[in-house]
Formats: C-alpha cells, structure tokens, sequence
C-alpha cells in the first residue's frame, strides 16, 4: 500500500476522532484563555509586560585593560574601577517587569588572551542570604544562586553560548540554537572563575580565553545578557528582560556589547593525553592483575569557527552509570549519552526528534556497543564541525573493535544544517556503518538519511520535523518514518502537537527508536493562571490537558490512548503539587510482561488512574519529592510510590535516597518490586568531590555501586579514581544462574595542554 493511500485511508476512518479531539481541545483552549485573559487584565497588568523585542537594542561597552589581571574574585585592579558597569536588572520571575529586588552590576573587561566578567551580587543578608546546595559542575539551576551572561558572538541572534556559576564558584555551561531548538548543556569550555563572599552580597570573576569562544571578525558588537537567579526568594531577573515564556538565549531580546576588538585567530590545539590502569575481580580474592592503557583526544582549532577532533583507544571510564528504571511500558527506555567525546558539539548531529517518542536516524550510543549491548572498545575516530552565521557543517567517523562474537564496526555520519532567512534552518543527515567479517558474520552495510528542518512564526510560535529513511533490509524493504513538533507560547498559554510515524522495516542501526511500525499523536495545552485572588505564596497555576494516541501504522488499528488533565500548583519557594487524573486505553495483540511475576494477557483495556505529586522547596537544607499513583493498570490494578528525600545541610555535602515501590494486585494475583537508590555526593570545593550511589532493582535482582573520587587540578585536567561493583541480588543469586559479581577499580589521569 502506498504511504498516500495509507494516509487518507487514514483521514477517513479516524475523521470522527480527530474532530472530536479537536473540538475537545478547542473548546479547553477557549475557556483557559478566556479565563486567564479575564483574571490578568482585572489583576496583574504588568505581567502582561514583554511581548515583541525592543525596537532598538540597549548597548554596553567592554574596556580593554593592559593591566595584569588575577582571576581571584576581588575585582580590585584598577581596571575593574574604571569599566563602565551596567545595572537596573528587571525581573523575569515573579513580577514580570519589575525592577529586580536586589541589585546586580556586571563590568566587562579584554585583553589579547581573555574576555573578563565581573559581577558585583548584592544581597544584604550576606553569607546566609545564599542558597547553594551542591558544588558539583553542570548544577542544578532550580537549588542554587547564580549569575550567568549569554553570548551571541556570530551576531545571527541564534547561536548562543552560555556561562553561569554559583557563590561558591561551580560552573556551568551550555550551547543553545534558536532559543532551546537544540541545546548542548553537556558541552565543556575552558575557562576560569572565583568568588568572594562579603557582607554584603557576592563577587565574581570569569575569565573566558579568546580560542574558547568562536566569533566572527567584522567589528560589530555581540549579542549580549546577563541575568540572575535569587534561589532565597525564587527571583529571575536580567540586565535586559525576556517574556517568560521564553528563556535569556532569546537574544532579539538582549543587548549589544561594544567596543570589542577580539584577537585574530591564532593557533589553538589542544591535547588532552590520559593514562588508565583497572583491575577486575569476578570471585573473591580473583583480582586479575593491573592493565594500563594509554590514549587521548586533540582538538585543532582551524579557525575560529573550525574544529577538528580526534580520539584514540577511547575510555570512558569515569561516565555516570546510567540510572536504573522500571520501565512499565511498551516502548524502549531512552538512556541519555553520557560519555565526553560524544558529548562535545552532540547538537550538531541532532534532528530535533521529541521526547515522548523518540526517533534518532543517529544516536552516538550505538557505538561501542555490540548488537547484544555489551560494551565493545573504540580504536579511534574523528570529528570536523565547522559553524558560522549561515549555518554548520560536520562530519565524523568512527572505528570500534571486535572479537570472535561480535564484529569490528566503522561509523561515518555527515551532517549539512543551512539557516534559511533570520528564523528557520533546513538540515540533511546521512550515516553509514560497516560492519566487518570475523569469520562468523558475514560483511553488512547499512545506513540512514534524514531531511529536517525548523522554522519560527512571528515570536511565539514554531514549527520542526524531519522524515528520515533506512537502507533496505534483508528482504529489500526500505524503513520510513518521520516526526514534527507545531508549539505556540506565550506567557499565559502553551500549545503543541507533536506526531511521528515509523514503519515496520525502519531500523536505524546508527540510530535509536522508542518502536516500529506506530503512528503517534499527542496534542498539549498547558495554562500559566495568575488569578489576584490567589494566596500570596502561591505564584502561579498551570492547569493542563494532555493526550497521547498511538495507532499500528500499518493497520491503523488504535494501540494505546492516554488522557489527563491536572493542575500545577507553584509556591512562591518553588515548591509544587499537583492532582492528575489519566485515562487510559490498551490494545494488546500478544501478551507482555512489564516486569518479573506480571503477565498481561493479549486484549482490549481501558482503567484510570488518579496520581498526585509534591515537591518541597529544593533551596531547603532538607527536600522531598512524592509521586502517588492508584487505580487500573491493564488486567488488574497497580498502586505505585515513588519518593526521594533529599538533605545538603550545606554545599559540601549532599545525600539523597530515592525508593520506587509497585504493587500489582487482582486478576488472582500480586506481585511487588522495588527500586531503591541511595546516593551521597561530598565536595571539598567546587574542583575536589567523591560521589557514590548504589542502585538495588529487586525487579532485575541486581545490585549496582557506582563510587568516584574527582579532582580538576586544572580547568579540564582531571584525576579520576572510581569503583564499580554488580552483583546478583534475591532468588536469582541463590539460583545456579546467577552471574559472578563483579568489581573494578579505575585510575585515570588525564590533563590539557593547550598550545
């Protein structure tokens, strides 16, 4: 059947559906909006506040200083004294409009090597107005103070760099494209900070170098904004304010920065060698001896906007354990990458596939594991990007090693992204593997392209999609599928409709997808209520209605629906609950087991399901989060409860256990399962922090420990020290099944030379 008449097959037998889901869902906008646009005239006009971009573009000046600049948070050479200093921040949250709170200034300094900030945070409180409850890199934004500036150094308004860091000095930064499209929060950059705590508020000083930061030579002053985040009252505010309903990476929104003069480009490589030496143990006193092994990665800088990367005899011995899951679903469970190599520029090979529904034509976890998914070495590979106003370019190859079950792999992806206009982009994607004979498995190539792209309406409303192919399989059928992603925002509404397709033969052997052979649709409106009756230590309601339908694309016969609707509830302290009523309805050609002791027989289901959710403040010394759910699940009824109760009575220390209990009941059975995870972080300072978590899954009767010892001594140039222990846990390790438990210990030490 040709995917024409498939669809209109389609639109046929599924009008009435679609009508009364639309009617549904126009009838709920109608009344939320009316609603709202009631309340918030009556009420709380200032809210209303930002809604286009300035006509004209606020501007600051940097200052270029000869003098010798200690980056130690005092902000007390001379140069600092005579920069001009910009102030007046506005409020984003809760007052949209209104001038901040407390005051802030920033002053932006330059010389050949670096781009200097410094922020001046007043809070008069001192030291015990600040919130910060962990010191780890990446942090939490919603735990923690923090000050942040944003960069449009390509001056297209949609390539932005962001760099925040807390009192105490922890850092993180991220890469967006067109305001959160696409974003790289795992990307790592050199550069330096340090604060000071006074009574009088904070200080902090960022040094970024010139060979972090890719820009372009023409003169013109860069995007620029600088906000912050007051966790004691839950206040966002910024130098230049942004609706809300967006985010500080909209820059039509920001300021200008002048008076720069940024270096030509000079030859930046870096290196960043590593030497590891493991041990295992599979039975006691069975410590097999020591191996060390040597590699690394380069970078070479070719341009400002160029970059070239390669590794060799890859290690990811320090990556974070993926965190365990009772996956109670159909679909496969999306683990996130997170090993380094993989991580730099990610973004850049992205085609903006939606949560709930995955569809990834590449997903950098496929290599380096085999078919089966046990981990397979990478000899090496890699990596050009190259970025500028119009657009990207990038293309990488990568080999992996193999043994007598498994074959070696070679990985090539190329990636074309062009911007179209000042709003939109279109992209193209293609990605190749061969897999190599080893005498048990024949030679096989395959491969997969995607067109995408993504395009902006006027200020609130967006559009992106992509329809992808694979190679043909071993019958000759070529795989398709396809997804999209329509969203309008504004400060009082969200709406969106996200949908995607696969076909049965779609298989992405580079790639990752939730299933085959699925049609799915789920349409979203999601309030923001601000009523002036509310209680003053509530900020704001979210009432929401959600659907998710998923149909057998090559039947269209319903597979599963899913409707809910609830209301967020938001204190002023950041704390949130909400009541949520779903409904549900299953459709099951073959029967399923969830987990182990559960199986559902093939048939048609319907049940609802009532869950509530709380979270405290997560500013607080001590925190908690509770989800409670009861009601249908299939053939029978599930009560589940999942809690995490979270305690960093400072920011050195934090410990946290999360516990995840399901019941199963009726149909003439009961089944149980836990997933317990206790885990404790302590940091020294910012730069110096062991963490440990253990994961018990009594569903996989297994065991996980996952300990490390990190120390930066540099930016970007660690010692890593890490223990790794599974073993079998309940009636598994007491059945002759069970596997050995095995253990390792890691030392790694790896550094930056930059030249």
């Amino acid at each position: 059947m040709t995917s024409q008449s498939v669809l209109g097959s389609f639109l046929q037998q599924r009008a009435l559906r679609i009508a009364r889901l639309l009617l549904l869902f126009l009838t709920a906008l109608a009344c939320i909006a009316a609603t709202m646009y009631a309340q918030q005239n009556a009420a709380a006009p200032v809210s209303a506040g930002i809604v286009d971009p300035p006509p004209e573009r606020v501007r600051m000046s940097a200052q270029r200083t000869t003098e010798a600049m200690r980056i130690d948070g005092q902000l007390d050479e001379s140069a600092w004294n005579s920069a001009p200093a910009v102030r007046n921040f506005m409020q984003i949250e809760p007052k949209q409009g209104v001038p901040s709170s407390y005051q802030t200034s920033v002053r932006v300094l330059y010389d050949d090597t670096n781009l200097y900030f410094g922020f001046f945070v007043a809070d008069s409180l001192g030291r015990d107005g600040i919130r910060v409850r962990s010191l780890q890199r990446k942090f939490a934004d919603g735990s923690n103070d923090y000050v942040g500036v944003t960069l449009d150094a390509l001056h297209d308004g949609r390539t932005v760099v962001d760099f925040r860091i807390t009192p105490y000095g922890n850092q993180s930064e991220l890469q967006v494209f067109d305001d959160g499209a696409r974003t790289n929060s795992d990307w790592e950059a050199v550069w330096k900070t340090r604060t000071v705590i006074s009574d009088s508020g904070w200080t902090a000083e960022i040094s970024i170098p010139w060979a972090t930061l890719r820009y372009k030579l023409d003169g013109q002053p860069w995007g620029v904004n600088f906000y912050r985040s007051a966790r004691r009252t839950n206040e966002t505010s910024g130098w230049q304010p942004w609706p809300r309903a967006f985010s500080q990476h909209r820059m039509a929104f920001g300021g200008l920065l002048e008076n720069l003069e940024p270096p030509p480009p000079r030859r930046n490589v870096r290196l960043r060698p590593y030497v590891v030496s493991q041990t295992r143990r599979s039975a006691p006193d069975n410590f097999a001896s020591p191996r060390t092994s040597l590699g690394g990665e380069g970078t070479w800088a070719i341009t400002p906007n160029t970059v070239f990367d390669a590794t060799v005899n890859t290690d990811f011995a320090q990556a974070d354990v993926d965190r365990q899951v009772v996956n109670l679903s159909r679909f496969s469970v999306f683990f996130p990458e997170r090993r380094q190599f993989f991580l730099e520029n990610a973004s850049v090979f992205e085609t903006g596939s939606p949560s709930g529904f995955e569809i990834e034509p590449f997903f950098s976890r496929r290599i380096g594991l085999s078919d089966a998914g046990s981990p397979v070495a990478i000899k090496g590979g890699g990596r050009v990007v190259h970025r500028d106003a119009g657009g990207s370019l990038a293309a990488m190859v990568v080999h992996q090693g193999g043994d007598a079950n498994d074959p070696s792999a070679t990985f090539g992806v190329g990636r074309f992204s062009r911007n179209v206009g000042k709003v939109g982009n279109i992209g193209l994607l293609a990605v190749g593997r061969h897999d190599s004979p080893n005498g048990v498995t024949a030679s096989r190539n395959s491969g997969v392209a995607a067109l995408d792209g993504f395009t902006r309406f006027g200020t609130s409303a967006s559009l992106n999609g992509m329809v992808s192919m694979t190679s043909a399989d071993s019958a000759g059928h070529r795989g398709y599928a396809g997804h999209y992603y329509l969203q309008r925002t504004t400060s009082s509404l969200y709406a969106g409709l996200v949908g995607g397709a696969t076909s049965k033969s779609y298989n992405p052997t580079t790639g990752f997808v939730s299933g085959t052979d699925l049609l799915f649709t789920s349409p979203a409106l999601i309030g923001d209520w601000r009523p002036g009756w509310r209680p003053r230590f509530i900020r704001n309601f979210k009432p929401a209605l959600v659907a998710n339908v998923t149909h057998v694309a090559s039947t269209l016969g319903l597979q599963q629906s899913f409707l809910e609707t609830y209301v967020d509830v938001i204190f002023q302290n950041g704390a949130l609950l909400y009541p949520d009523v779903q409904r549900h309805g299953q459709h099951l050609a073959s029967s399923f087991s969830p987990v182990r002791g559960v199986v559902i027989r093939a048939g048609n289901y319907t049940y609802t399901r009532g869950v509530f959710f709380a979270s405290s403040n997560s500013g607080a010394p001590v925190s908690a989060t509770i989800v409670a759910s009861t009601g249908g699940f299939y053939d029978r009824s599930l009560d589940a409860v999942s809690t995490t109760i979270r305690s960093s009575p400072n920011a050195h220390f934090t410990g946290a256990i999360a516990h995840t209990y399901n019941r199963f009941h009726g149909n003439g059975s009961e089944a149980h399962n836990h997933l317990l995870i206790p885990e404790m972080r302590i940091a020294f300072n910012p730069r110096v922090q062991a963490t440990a978590f253990y994961q018990l899954n009594s569903d996989a009767q297994r065991g996980v420990l996952n300990a490390r010892f990190s120390w930066e001594f540099s930016p970007l140039s660690y010692f890593f020290l890490v223990w790794n222990e599974r073993r079998d846990i309940g009636d598994l390790a007491r059945s002759p099944a069970t596997t050995p438990t095995a253990q390792q210990l890691v030392a790694k030490f790896t550094w930056l030379r930059q030249f």
